[in-house]
């Protein structure tokens, strides 16, 4: 099912959508100032989030349509720290990262630098890191000789931050009393 260009444009109340069924038009959420929370599983079109000044969690967890990372899709989510993209993209349209302040990592999956368009990295955290395959690292720094300082080879992700524990399983802790 596809929803429509603009469909739920500067929808200021929508905090949080999983689009496991859906393929988002162009602005779909652009200028949705609430949203924190984004779950796509098709395409990324152009100017899908720009100015969703709150999203702050972002999920690709499915089969990129296509191999393009729509322009200015990411502009102004000056909240967002991390993306993870999937390997099948080749291109990354102009501004797509504009003005991202709180970006800090971005995880490429692709053994070859996508083409980028105009200005994607312009206005991002100078505490940004690229992460890429190792084998591709020096690839990346001259095909992306803007951000070449920010490229580096990929790191294990942090697990949750949340304490880990366990139980043994002869704990008397469930008795009833």
């Amino acid at each position: 099912l596809m929803i429509g260009e603009g469909a739920f444009m500067e929808c200021c109340n929508l905090k949080s959508i999983n689009l496991n069924s859906f393929c988002p038009g162009k602005r779909s959420f652009s200028g949705c100032t609430s949203l924190t929370e984004a779950i796509v599983y098709w395409k990324l079109p152009d100017q899908l989030f720009k100015g969703c000044t709150a999203l702050r969690k972002f999920v690709f967890d499915g089969d990129l349509w296509g191999t393009s990372i729509g322009e200015e899709v990411f502009y102004g989510c000056s909240s967002l720290p991390e993306v993870t993209l999937p390997k099948q993209v080749t291109e990354i349209g102009s501004r797509a990262f504009y003005g991202c302040s709180g970006l800090k990592a971005l995880y490429m999956s692709s053994p070859a630098p996508p083409v980028l368009g105009e200005d994607v990295f312009y206005g991002v955290s100078d505490e940004l890191q690229i992460y890429v395959p190792a084998p591709a690292v020096n690839s990346y720094r001259k095909n992306w000789s803007e951000v070449a300082d920010h490229i580096v080879p990929f790191k294990k992700k942090e697990k949750s931050l949340l304490p880990k524990f366990s139980i043994p399983l002869d704990a008397d802790w469930c008795k009833v009393i």
